[in-house]
């Protein structure tokens, strides 16, 4: 295929190999699942009453990914904390999540010392850092990305995720590598110079947050996102002004599993 000014534009400016990262997002997912599938979780984990997840920014959204498609499958309550204090009603009956990729935001780590000190059941995703090392320290089942929030819950018996699902998104992921990588190159293109408006639903809410969150950290790029039907009540009516909305691009993520009305 011949290069074309995009491809010029990608190699020129994506010094922190995104595209490459998108294109390696259903190897990623394989080796995220397999190593799950090591990891021993106690037995007195299957009796939590609740989950808490503390995250923040990118390394938060995988939780609620996993909320926003899960959600009736998880047979317990589930939240999810974005900064230094946990719930006053976290205790023994309790499970806490805590993931960090760098292994070292001050809020997770301060939330699961919170946490252990409550006797609360413990879980870590990160890839290094201080957290690994209290991981170990605390002999805490470890694991990594939203792929290892499903494979850890699914170990722990608190949702039904199979081998035979994960083994179909990641052949999907693979037919569509190529179109979803040029779908990303053309969306980058219009969205330059322009605010992002990222609208989504039900089971995508979570992939709209998520979006608007890589945009700011890999992008540097100011956008924001809005949930339906929650902004019908309000958006709408604060689009007059001020006049730099007039520069924005709203687009949304559709799904076929919408529900009807929402569509």
């Amino acid at each position: 295929m011949p290069t074309t000014k995009l491809d010029q534009l990608v190699k020129r400016y994506d010094r922190g190999r995104a595209l490459e990262s998108l294109d390696a997002l259903p190897d990623q997912i394989v080796s995220a699942w397999r190593a799950v599938q090591k990891v021993r979780v106690p037995k007195e984990y299957r009796r939590v009453s609740s989950v808490v997840v503390s995250g923040m920014g990118g390394s938060g959204w995988p939780a609620k990914i996993v909320y926003s498609i899960f959600r009736d499958r998880l047979r317990v309550p589930y939240t999810v904390v974005n900064g230094y204090k946990l719930p006053a009603s976290v205790g023994r009956n309790t499970l806490i999540l805590g993931t960090s990729y760098s292994g070292t935001t001050e809020e997770t780590i301060g939330a699961l010392r919170q946490a252990r000190q409550t006797g609360a059941r413990l879980m870590i995703l990160t890839s290094g850092g201080p957290l690994a090392r209290l991981a170990r320290q605390w002999r805490v089942p470890t694991g990594y990305t939203v792929f290892g929030t499903l494979g850890l819950l699914a170990r722990a018996g608190l949702l039904k995720v199979s081998a035979p699902e994960v083994a179909n998104i990641v052949t999907t992921l693979r037919r569509r590598r190529s179109a979803l990588s040029r779908q990303a190159e053309a969306l980058s293109q219009r969205l330059l110079s322009r605010l992002p408006f990222v609208i989504a639903a039900e089971h995508l809410e979570a992939n709209a947050e998520a979006l608007r969150n890589q945009l700011h950290e890999n992008a540097k790029h100011f956008a924001v996102s809005f949930p339906l039907p929650d902004l019908n009540h309000h958006l709408l009516e604060g689009l007059g002004h001020p006049s730099a909305v007039k520069s924005g691009l709203g687009f949304f993520l559709d799904s076929a599993f919408y529900s009807p009305r929402l569509r």
